[in-house]
């Protein structure tokens, strides 16, 4: 339901334009196809000019040029014909997200954002890889799954309508299947959908050891899920959830690196890392991380486990989710290093899995020791 927010529509890009100068709108849904001004075109400007409104395309049409020239200020691509249902309950979701966050000057930095870093390495060895005439999917898909900002792109974009699949992913080697190499060297070497990125957050090593974390929380994840057996689907989303589930922290420290450098380095223990976050930024590094990725249009189960895998008791579902795999992946990692706030045994009551503890605390031999 729109509620009660209040919609205008505009017959031209120039209107829409004139009348964001005099009022602020939360969301903005434009046709790729307009006479005087394309999609893309209001899209890149009311990025430009209006930092935190919304921006979803609707897009029946295949120029590849104009995909591109639109795809990091897009936040969501809609298909045309759109079910009208689907169309107001993105519309919906994206209002609401714009309201879950109360710091304004964050609201606008994260709504402007259409790229994140990448390790350093990684970004030298992805480019160097779509040189090669010999590259293979896999080839690409291996680099890819260890970084999370290149998890993101490929996911985000492949989850789009500038593709038509219909269905959405969580894996992101099938995205990079399905895209193909031609589109994902246009991306990195001609859109620049990653980025080399300088130190984060005052340490040089901040992005390395974040996504070892990461890498580590994933693959005991992944564990944890197979264990359970879940279904492929649900294990991927696991998987990929464990890889992004620090992503928040990434943002942070690309978009304020002075001021996450000196939250990052206090060491308060009985004041938790998200609670430092909250003092400096209204938000905790979780709930950054899972509106961006909900604002790019990544999975609901993907978005619930990084927004809430600190406190799952706040999830409304009663079953095993990859919410479950990476809250207990990451408390059992942090037990293991003598940190963080352990298991939610009130969670993993009302699911009635806390016997299973044991069992995935002897998983934990089986993933690799950064």
């Amino acid at each position: 339901m729109l509620g009660v927010w209040e919609m205008e529509f505009f017959d031209s890009a120039k209107s829409a334009l004139n009348r964001m100068a005099e009022v602020r709108f939360d969301v903005m849904v434009t046709d790729m196809q307009m006479p005087e001004m394309t999609g893309a075109d209001l899209i890149n400007e009311t990025r430009r000019l209006h930092p935190g409104t919304i921006r979803l395309i609707l897009s029946g049409h295949a120029d590849r040029d104009l995909i591109m020239a639109c795809v990091g200020s897009a936040h969501q691509c809609l298909a045309k014909p759109c079910d009208p249902e689907l169309l107001k309950a993105t519309v919906a979701r994206a209002a609401c997200l714009q309201r879950t966050l109360q710091n304004t000057a964050l609201n606008e930095h994260l709504t402007r954002l259409d790229r994140l870093p990448s390790v350093p390495t990684l970004y030298a060895e992805i480019v160097q890889r779509l040189q090669s005439p010999d590259v293979t999917m896999g080839d690409l898909a291996e680099v890819v799954a260890k970084d999370a900002a290149m998890t993101v792109g490929v996911l985000k974009l492949a989850n789009s309508a500038f593709f038509g699949l219909g269905r959405t992913l969580s894996d992101p080697a099938e995205a990079i299947s399905y895209l193909g190499s031609d589109v994902l060297q246009g991306l990195v070497v001609s859109h620049h959908i990653f980025q080399y990125c300088t130190p984060l957050a005052g340490d040089e090593s901040f992005l390395d050891n974040l996504m070892t974390h990461s890498t580590r929380v994933s693959s005991l994840a992944g564990l944890i899920a197979r264990a359970e057996r879940m279904p492929n689907v649900q294990t991927g989303e696991a998987l990929v959830s464990g890889l992004l589930h620090d992503i928040g922290r990434l943002i942070l420290a690309a978009v304020y690196p002075k001021a996450y450098s000196l939250v990052n380095q206090r060491r308060e223990p009985p004041i938790s890392l998200g609670s430092r976050e909250v003092q400096v930024f209204g938000a905790t590094h979780a709930e950054v991380g899972g509106y961006l990725l909900g604002l790019w249009g990544l999975p609901d189960p993907v978005v619930d486990a990084v927004t809430l895998h600190h406190h799952p008791v706040a999830g409304n579902t009663m079953e095993f989710t990859a919410l479950t795999a990476v809250h207990v992946a990451e408390a059992l990692l942090e037990k293991e290093a003598g940190e963080g706030e352990g298991i939610s045994f009130p969670y993993l009551d009302s699911l009635e899995l806390t016997h299973r503890v044991p069992v995935w605390e002897d998983l934990l031999s089986s993933v690799a020791v950064a």
